[in-house]
Parts: structure tokens; sequence; C-alpha cells
């Protein structure tokens, strides 16, 4: 039985915006982890870098993912980097059959126009370290490079370069559900046929009736 959704992914992946849409379809409680490291330490995430370190800020990391994985019913969205340790991925904690985990993959062009496009919004408000530097692509493409083997243990990969956080999310509920033992129907369109595909745990065991039903 999944209990945890965990998002994981670069920054701009869009992993708040997808958790909240996740959330909202299943009903479960929302928790990002860089909002709560806010919320805990009163400094914002790039004030904590700069501050105390990469190394301290992975240390209070660690300590709100494992009290978010603590949760029932939560979708989590973590930090870029808070899968990279192998310590996360303990039974415990992502490696648990409760924890259903995403990787939010998107192609690093699409990521610096996104970064872009919400630093503008934010204005003023805006501290992005990986916008300071004229290096942005070459930075999230080394990063990616770097952290692909983590990224790739999650249970899920879906590609988003091109996808609403709606339907990516809508993707993330149904997986769920699924797993969950609901049924989903999924309708497969080509040329000149439409045809209606049952999906679920035992759904082969339903075969005849749904036979009787089409074709009664």
């Amino acid at each position: 039985m999944i209990r945890h959704v965990v998002l994981t992914g670069l920054s701009g992946s869009g992993k708040t915006s997808v958790a909240v849409h996740v959330s909202e379809l299943l009903g479960w409680d929302l928790f990002d982890t860089d909002a709560e490291i806010e919320r805990r330490t009163g400094r914002t995430i790039p004030d904590l870098f700069r501050g105390e370190g990469e190394a301290r800020f992975r240390e209070i990391e660690s300590v709100v993912l494992r009290d978010a994985l603590t949760r029932e019913r939560v979708v989590i969205a973590t930090g870029g980097g808070a899968v990279v340790s192998p310590e996360a991925w303990t039974p415990d904690l992502l490696g648990s059959p409760e924890s259903l985990v995403v990787w939010l993959d998107a192609n690093p062009d699409i990521l610096v126009e996104r970064l872009l496009e919400q630093a503008q919004r934010e204005g003023a408000a805006a501290d992005r370290p990986l916008l300071a530097s004229g290096d942005t692509l070459e930075r999230l493409t080394s990063m990616r490079d770097a952290r692909a083997s983590s990224y790739a243990r999650a249970d899920v990969v879906l590609e988003v370069s091109m996808r609403s956080s709606g339907a990516i999310a809508g993707d993330v509920a149904e997986l769920v559900r699924l797993a969950h033992g609901e049924e989903s129907l999924v309708t497969l369109t080509v040329e000149n046929a439409t045809s209606a595909i049952h999906v679920g745990i035992g759904s082969r065991h339903e075969i005849a009736g749904l036979l009787g039903q089409r074709w009664p």
C-alpha cells in the first residue's frame, strides 16, 4: 500500500506545482521539504547554503525528509539533491514499498526557460543562485549527469519537458490508484478504430463480464 508519493528532480522540473495537484487529486496532505526547512530555520534555502554550507544543509534536509516519511497519505516535494545520499534509500525511507518515488525529468534547456520565467514572475523577491552566473545551462546539465544514477532509483520516471503540471499529476495519481487496486479505463484511438483498455489488478478475471457488457 502506497502511503507516500515523493517527487524528485532538478530545479524547474515542477516538483512543487505537481505535488499540489497530486495532493488535491488524491485528497492527501502536501509536504514541501524546502518550505519546511525554511520554516524551521527561519532562513531561505540560498541563505542557508551561503551561511552554513551544503553539508549542513543536507543534514537538515535529511531530518526533514525523514519526518515527512513518518506521515500517512502525504505527497512530498523534495529539493533536487534530497535523494542523492545513499542513506536516503534505506528500507525505512525512500526504499520502503510504501513510498512511490517519481523522478520528474526534463531537458535542461526547458528547465532554464522555466527558471527564468519563475524569476521574472517573482521579480525582486527572486533569489536563485543557479541563475546568478551566466552558465545556468551548463550547471544544470552537469548536475543532471551527476545525479542521474540517484534519480534513476525512482520507481517511476516521467518525462515532463512539454507537459503541464496538471497532466503530470494526473498520471501520478492514477499510478497510486492502480497500486491501491482501483481500475482505470484507457481509451486508445487509432485510424478507423477506438479501443477501451481496462487496467487494474486482477482485471483478467473480469474479462468475461466485460465482453458480455460489450457484446451482450
